[in-house]
């Protein structure tokens, strides 16, 4: 550990030893203002949202208001600690330069006074901003869920309303509402877990947003080791066809590992199937939003110009989460990316478009044959970038054909196409800092198409034009790294390769 990590370290601990007595906003921004004047950047992400210092957590969703965008996320200004009870802000004009907000929520009402957790934000009808959260209310009887809200008329500073839904009968658990305008009805679904451990999504309705009213059951898990579904997602979206299908989606919890499917502590996933008279009737099985480490509770919105957009948080649950202990901050949110639907009915993903003009300097590498157990350097010094590798796999006879990031020294993180399980797999076993291990998507197809966005210690993998996606924490040693291609017991066939350096 460096100095300046030690330093750093020390005041996180005093930090966190003192951080119950930060209730309300003032205190907890000059808190936060303080450790960001000391963070370490070595691996802060240099274009994706985080808080200024202390611990980045799940998004509310973005909103579009007053024409600028918006960020809430759920955040801390302990980067240690396993909670997230204040209400963190940021917007941008142009969803690409953030600005951070200050604070916007603390848990200083009775029915949030243990925490302020993720919910949704939508403009009502008469143009204010409303944003909707889990509040945990605790007293000498224990601890529950109430549904609150707030609102903003300038997008900056926000009025609490208090509980507009309590935890009902019934229920153990109930948080995470997500909120969206249904024809001529807004409409909220809820995570939930029964008295008896059932997984659940409940959904509500409202005129006016201000009063509710239950509408049943939207969905129970049919596994009974279920035991709850956390950051419910409904929204219909086109088809090629022309047809609107219906997208579920949640994180299951209680769910297991199976195969390479659900390998995270946490999990998600969606289904997409019917909304009738007859309620919501799936016709997928549960597929993986994102088959990488670090991924979990994503949240959509429709765009003015009609694109559905999505955002998630980057979590780290397995430790070391080396940033927290050393640096004096924790996680990132995803990138923003763009969903479609193909003809096959599955959900595909891109890189926002928007996020293009982030690039500033461009190299195009023509056709090349990597050698048999070959590695060779691509580019070096690379801060935050954009890489397009193009792989004939029909012309290759490596067991893994792929390319390495975060090269420096014998450290780095591995993204391959591996012929023996036929899945393109983000391989962290190099990787100096932080957790390891591997994670893999499905693959079926004789070229490979890898679209990679790195940040400093990140990397998002879109495969073959957004079928399949994987994100993952990545901490290289420190200093400048580089990109090299690899064709492990066999060549590789390199039809292009394009590299965007983006600014920071």
């Amino acid at each position: 550990m460096s100095e300046q990590s030690a330093t750093i370290a020390s005041n996180v601990v005093a930090a966190s030893s003192q951080v119950n007595q930060y209730v309300s906003l003032e205190q907890a921004q000059r808190v936060l203002d303080q450790q960001a004047a000391q963070r370490n950047n070595r691996w802060y992400p240099r274009f994706h949202i985080a808080l200024p210092a202390g611990k980045t957590a799940q998004p509310f969703g973005l909103c579009y208001f007053q024409n600028r965008w918006h960020v809430m996320f759920q955040s801390n200004i302990d980067s240690m600690s396993d909670n997230a009870p204040y209400c963190a802000h940021v917007s941008s004009d142009d969803l690409i330069h953030w600005q951070s907000e200050p604070l916007l929520l603390a848990p200083d009402a009775p029915e949030d006074n243990g925490g302020i957790y993720a919910g949704s934000t939508v403009v009502s009808d008469d143009g204010q901003l409303w944003i909707f959260y889990t509040g945990t209310h605790c007293d000498d009887d224990g601890t529950y869920d109430n549904i609150c809200a707030a609102v903003s008329t300038d997008g900056v500073h926000a009025t609490k309303l208090g509980a507009v839904i309590e935890c009902p009968e019934g229920y153990r658990a109930f948080r995470n509402p997500r909120v969206s305008r249904l024809q001529q009805h807004w409409v909220m679904v809820v995570g939930a877990s029964t008295d008896d451990h059932r997984g659940q999504i409940l959904k509500f309705t409202s005129d006016n947003l201000r009063i509710w009213h239950f509408d049943g059951v939207l969905y129970q898990h049919p596994n009974p080791g279920v035991y709850m579904l956390e950051s419910p997602d409904f929204f219909s979206i086109k088809a090629p066809d022309g047809h609107d299908a219906w997208v579920l989606g949640f994180c299951a919890r209680g769910e297991h590992p199976n195969g390479f499917s659900s390998r995270n502590l946490r999990n998600a996933g969606y289904i997409i199937g019917d909304y009738t008279a007859d309620g919501f009737i799936a016709h997928t099985e549960f597929r993986m939003w994102d088959w990488g480490h670090n991924f979990y509770a994503p949240t959509t919105v429709a765009a003015p110009d009609g694109r559905r957009l999505l955002i998630a948080w980057m979590s780290s649950f397995v430790p070391p989460i080396v940033t927290a202990m050393e640096d004096g901050w924790c996680d990132q949110l995803s990138c923003i990316r763009e969903i479609t639907l193909d003809e096959y009915h599955c959900l595909r993903f891109q890189p926002l478009r928007e996020s293009q003009a982030l690039r500033y300097s461009t190299q195009e590498f023509g056709a090349m044959c990597i050698a048999i157990n070959q590695t060779i350097q691509l580019a070096d010094r690379i801060e935050a970038a954009e890489v397009i590798v193009d792989i004939n796999l029909d012309a290759s006879t490596a067991e893994r054909p792929g390319i390495n990031v975060h090269v420096n020294g014998e450290g780095h993180c591995s993204v391959y196409y591996d012929k023996l399980i036929n899945r393109v797999v983000l391989d962290r076993a190099a990787n100096p800092h932080g957790d390891r291990g591997y994670r893999a998507a499905p693959f079926t197809s004789q070229r490979l198409r890898l679209h990679i966005l790195l940040d400093a210690a990140s990397i998002e993998v879109f495969v073959n034009d957004g079928e399949q996606v994987l994100s993952s924490y990545s901490y290289p040693h420190e200093g400048p790294t580089s990109l090299c291609l690899s064709s492990e017991s066999g060549t590789m066939d390199v039809e292009h390769i394009t590299l965007h350096r983006l600014r920071v």
